[in-house]
């Protein structure tokens, strides 16, 4: 039989001109059990080919059809299809805003039992994102290479081939690729068979996979080789990457084996009982893409997985190892057991965030302590910030999810972080025992099926039965948005404290939560973090703690001498946040902060530089800001003394010299910052970025390169990601415009006048990538003053045509206004504030006419008894002991700052 080819395109209706697809979930009249998959890809060609076999089991059939996904835009199918190799099923609907294909089959065909359905079809390969199946191109030797790879999560396999394309219809695959011999082929499982065809074609015959869900199919096609190998008695870890790279993969090679089977130990299953024996981490050259996990195949950018041994800072090693963990956790709980729809997506990611950061700790060999203390300050008060702002519950119900678009935006900072921390809260209330066992329950019970987070609440309340009641409502924290603030009234004369709730959101005057209670006193300094009480919707709690007026309680312990350091760092965090929504003064959370000239810790201050780099991005008076900065460095003047720090001039430093490459991004900024001759360095440095071998040198560089003042060396910076011959690798151009803009006011300005004259420009030369938005998101916090907002409305106004722009208006218009209300309703406020705190003599904050803009580099031991490792933080500080020559007078108050990198 000779089929056609139809773009479904062609056949499209909406869903008002065919009722009976308004639904967004397929049917489940139709249960698929196994893909035979056979392909046909060349990497050099824009178009693939390919047969799918569908196995199936029919279960009362109406209407005698089958209904399926398949993208209008990227696949065209045969105009038939045959139904048990025998009857013609034909296309007679095609849903756009779906992407639901519906094949009628002839009458009383579809009997109830188990059927097979046979496309054929052709696609097209993507070249601008790498949604789907992609292209990417590289350099190696000097020879131009191509590879194809994939990227289905979450509704992108329907691009690749027709299927049934939702998380909880699992299947089996066999999975054949049709290849140039000069190519070779990966997928999910170990391939099993290859043989030669005529015309230099090679099949490369993959293992069946056990159930998994279609965005879980994963296959790449390159040149890329085998660098690294590890077998184990179970499976066989294995890297591939660009030859050259061979030296460079040393912690994933050490250390990958070890969380796999470190993931088999917590988990309680081992890796070759889901039901794999390979596993291979894939490292693309020159690609945007994220790290995406697969089915026993794992793909990273170069920059996330490669160790350049002493070029390496501490902080990526780390980076490293902890990615490496979220990306194996995955394959445990989004493949072993998936969640069944995307609006639970945290399920899956959640988990991979929590294990990102508790993982390594477990590992032999690794010094990465205190993560789950970075946890706190990173994921916890990070997502805090987000969330007190966004209106997304961690779930939705599933009648939310109408659209593809609406499936992408569930994987987000809310599901993966706000999903970690719900997660995290579980342990700490079932007790680490408890939360294992739990997990090992979950996953025996559902492994190679489908789940929703009932399921987990359910194993964990078994598992630690003694601490909850089936009455806990964990949907409180996965259905409502946002989070509760714990309101405490303590009773000196009666000795107890009353616990009663509100919403943060304060427009919220509805929502509760069931809360889980821990807290700590003065006498007994008790900062684990397991629950001791619960506060339940509409009820107030009474604790009886009899508490010295020289003593204290603290709510939600995380985990001076006598106050935990996560707990410090939480007070800090805490007082401005409620500050923002009015609930205390800055006056107080101002006077709280005196403490830190006394704090020698890393977390307290960590916390401390984010809530200065908020207010130093929303303060738009001049004076206001320059008394900021000069109160945060009087702080941290007093506070150097007593950890081991030193200020390093690196007029003449060069990356060759350096003995510590956790400062090298610093030694770049610095270096051209100050340089006499700014063109000539920004042309040395741009040459080095182009011909070092350093992946995480080329970062340094960009990041170096962005912190010019001088404008035109900034706009040459700007201009060469323009360029048809560009220097500028693809993936990193969203960075180069990063640390334009996040260098100050200058580089605002650049970036600015840049995007208004070049948008349709940027656009073009990166579809795909978002670029544009990416940009406005960005900056968008940034812009504290008028004319920085009516700058950035301007090229919103005048190209309002450009979907990128249009994706991020409404956005970028929300938090430019809310600066705009911060400064009227804070702004005068705190400038009398910081006006009083002034020193009398002057002090560190006294006019002088010129400033030297040097670099501290401080290493805050975070505990030298238990041996725990240095953390390296940058902060540049102002200090008046000698003149700067360069920036202009104009642009010396923009150089204020105190960030962590």
């Amino acid at each position: 039989m000779i089929f056609r080819y139809i773009p479904l395109l062609l056949l499209s209706l909406s869903p008002a001109s065919f009722a009976a697809n308004e639904d967004y979930r397929l049917p489940k009249d139709i249960l698929p059990s196994h893909y035979s998959l056979d392909l046909v890809i060349d990497p050099e060609s824009d178009t693939f080919s390919g047969i799918v076999q569908i196995v199936f089991t029919a279960s009362n059939v109406t209407n005698n059809t089958v209904s399926l996904h398949a993208s209008p835009n990227h696949l065209s199918l045969s105009d038939h299809a045959l139904l048990d190799d025998d009857d013609d099923c034909v296309i007679s609907v095609f849903v756009t805003d779906t992407e639901i294909i519906i094949y009628t089959c002839p009458d009383d065909t579809l009997t109830d039992g188990e059927h097979t359905l046979t496309i054929e079809f052709q696609g097209n390969v993507s070249k601008t994102d790498t949604n789907g199946i992609y292209s990417s191109s590289y350099v190696e030797d000097g020879n131009d290479e191509v590879f194809v790879a994939t990227r289905l999560e979450p509704v992108y396999a329907r691009r690749v081939f027709p299927c049934f394309d939702e998380p909880e219809l699992k299947a089996t695959f066999d999975v054949f690729i049709t290849h140039p011999d000069t190519y070779s082929a990966l997928s999910n499982m170990e391939k099993i068979d290859s043989f030669a065809i005529r015309g230099g074609q090679t099949q490369s015959q993959f293992a069946t996979t056990p159930r998994i869900s279609p965005h879980l199919v994963a296959f790449v096609i390159s040149k890329l080789e085998e660098t690294a190998t590890v077998e184990k008695a179970n499976y066989t870890y294995r890297i591939f990457s660009r030859p050259s790279l061979r030296d460079y993969l040393s912690t994933a090679k050490s250390y990958g084996p070890s969380l796999v089977d470190a993931l088999g130990d917590w988990t309680g299953f081992s890796y070759n009982e889901l039901g794999n024996k390979q596993i291979s981490q894939v490292i693309l050259p020159n690609v945007d893409a994220n790290t995406d996990e697969h089915w026993g195949l794992i793909t990273y950018k170069e920059v996330d997985i490669l160790d350049e041994g002493d070029k390496t800072s501490y902080r990526l090693k780390q980076k490293i190892v902890t990615t490496l963990a979220r990306e194996l956790a995955e394959v445990w709980f989004a493949g072993f057991v998936t969640p069944d729809w995307w609006s639970d997506v945290w399920l899956d990611k959640g988990f991979a965030t929590y294990l990102e950061y508790y993982l390594p700790q477990v590992v032999d060999g690794l010094t990465f302590q205190g993560l789950e203390n970075d946890f706190v300050v990173n994921v916890l008060q990070g997502l805090l910030e987000v969330d007190s702002s966004s209106s997304l519950p961690l779930s939705s119900n599933e009648t939310d999810i109408n659209t593809p678009n609406d499936d992408i935006s569930k994987i987000n900072d809310i599901s993966s972080y706000k999903g970690a921390i719900l997660l995290r809260t579980i342990r700490g209330d079932a007790g680490e025992e408890g939360f294992q066992k739990a997990v090992h329950s979950y996953l025996k019970k559902y492994r190679f099926n489908y789940t929703e987070p009932e399921d987990i609440f359910y194993e964990v309340m078994e598992a630690y039965s003694s601490r909850f009641t089936m009455d806990f409502d964990w949907k409180s924290w996965t259905h409502l948005p946002g989070y509760p603030l714990l309101k405490v009234d303590y009773n000196h004369n009666r000795s107890f404290v009353l616990i009663s709730q509100e919403p943060w959101d304060t427009s919220d005057n509805t929502s509760k939560w069931y809360i889980p209670i821990t807290y700590a006193t003065g006498g007994s300094k008790d900062f684990s973090i397991t629950m001791r009480d619960i506060l339940v919707p509409g009820y107030t709690n009474r604790i009886m703690e009899s508490i010295s007026n020289d003593s204290w309680i603290i709510f939600n312990v995380q985990h001076h001498d006598a106050i935990h350091v996560l707990n410090r760092a939480q007070l800090i965090d805490d007082v401005f946040a409620l500050a923002k929504t009015g609930r205390v003064s800055y006056e107080r959370a101002f006077d709280l902060s005196d403490y830190l000239n006394f704090e020698t810790e890393y977390y307290p201050w960590a916390s401390a530089f984010a809530v200065f780099d908020y207010l130093l991005d929303k303060v738009a008076d001049e004076e206001t800001h320059a008394l900021l900065q000069g109160t945060i460095l009087r702080l941290w003047a007093n506070s150097r003394e007593s950890v081991k720090n030193k200020g390093i001039s690196y007029r003449d430093s060069t990356s060759e010299t350096l003995s510590n490459y956790d400062q090298r991004s610093t030694v770049f900024c610095y270096a051209l910052r100050n340089s006499s001759d700014s063109i000539g360095d920004y042309n040395f440095l741009l040459n080095l970025y182009t011909t070092t071998t350093s992946k995480n040198e080329r970062d340094d560089i960009i990041r170096g390169l962005g912190c010019a003042w001088d404008a035109t060396v900034l706009s040459l910076y700007l201009n060469e990601t323009l360029k048809a011959n560009s220097t500028i690798r693809r993936e990193d151009v969203i960075d180069v415009y990063r640390s334009v803009y996040t260098s100050g006011d200058v580089g605002i300005d650049a970036v600015l006048t840049f995007a208004f004259n070049n948008a349709p420009a940027i656009v073009a030369k990166y579809e795909g990538m978002r670029v544009l938005t990416s940009i406005f998101v960005g900056l968008g916090p940034k812009l504290r003053t008028n004319e920085q907002q009516k700058g950035l409305l301007k090229i919103v106004d005048y190209y309002s045509e450009i979907d990128d722009i249009l994706i991020c208006d409404i956005q970028v218009s929300y938090v430019m206004r809310n600066i705009t209300l911060f400064n009227e309703k804070y702004g005068d406020t705190i400038k009398t504030l910081l006006l009083e705190k002034q020193p009398q003599d002057g002090g560190a904050n006294s006019q002088k006419p010129c400033y030297m803009l040097f670099v501290i580099i401080v290493s805050f031991m975070k505990d030298l008894k238990n041996g725990y490792n240095k953390q390296h933080i940058y902060i540049e500080a102002l200090t008046a002991e000698e003149e700067l020559k360069n920036p202009p007078l104009n642009q010396r108050t923009q150089a204020y700052t105190s960030r962590i990198i």
